[in-house]
């Protein structure tokens, strides 16, 4: 692997990161919003239904109910959202995992830089994942020279 895919390695690596969070706080509303409304329909919502027959004749009964095709609906929406969760929860473990090995060797890269002006650049852009006026700001530049510098080092390394 490269030094400079290293760094775009890790950098991506941490972008799947938080889209990973993204989804499962996504996934976690939708299931809180499911999960509330299978408990209204079993603790407030009960349907009725007035039935004719009995013996002797016709005779008027009340039923009363939830409604199953709406809550079985829930139920299978639920189980397949906390399935699906599983696996970006597990997925999102595999992820961090592998962002120790890169964060490892992007660190790696930046010791072993002898510019100790590139070095912050490289640390604050990558590592700090500052934007470039953000690393301006910091290294008490103009966003472009310090952009200009990081490019022309990476072209001899």
């Amino acid at each position: 692997m490269t030094t400079k895919q290293a760094l775009f390695d890790y950098s991506d690596t941490l972008e799947a990161i938080e889209e990973y969070q993204r989804k499962i706080d996504k996934l976690d509303a939708e299931i809180h919003r499911t999960e509330k409304r299978i408990h209204d329909i079993e603790e407030n919502e009960t349907v009725k239904d007035k039935v004719y027959g009995g013996e002797g004749g016709w005779q008027g009964f009340v039923i009363e109910g939830i409604p199953i095709p709406e809550y079985r609906d829930l139920k299978q929406e639920l189980q397949f959202k906390q399935t699906f969760q599983q696996q970006l929860r597990t997925t999102l473990v595999l992820t961090q995992y592998d962002l120790i090995s890169k964060k490892n060797h992007a660190e790696k890269f930046i010791r072993g830089i002898k510019d100790d002006y590139m070095k912050r650049i490289i640390s604050l852009r990558f590592i700090e994942r500052k934007k470039w006026n953000q690393v301006a700001d910091d290294m008490h530049g103009t966003e472009d020279s310090v952009r200009k510098a990081y490019q022309r080092f990476m072209q001899n390394h």
